[in-house]
């Protein structure tokens, strides 16, 4: 996970535990997918 927030210029995650990880994750992936939808409806429409 780190090498990609590197890559993205974000600060890498320091937290070691699998709770903290697993929520960490789950926020990131809702703020992708959110923004893949976007994009989904505005091809879909045109």
């Amino acid at each position: 996970m780190n090498r990609i927030r590197f890559r993205s210029g974000m600060p890498a995650v320091s937290s070691t535990s699998p709770s903290e990880l697993r929520e960490i994750y789950r926020h990131e992936r809702r703020i992708e997918m959110a923004y893949e939808e976007q994009r989904y409806r505005a091809h879909a429409a045109g």
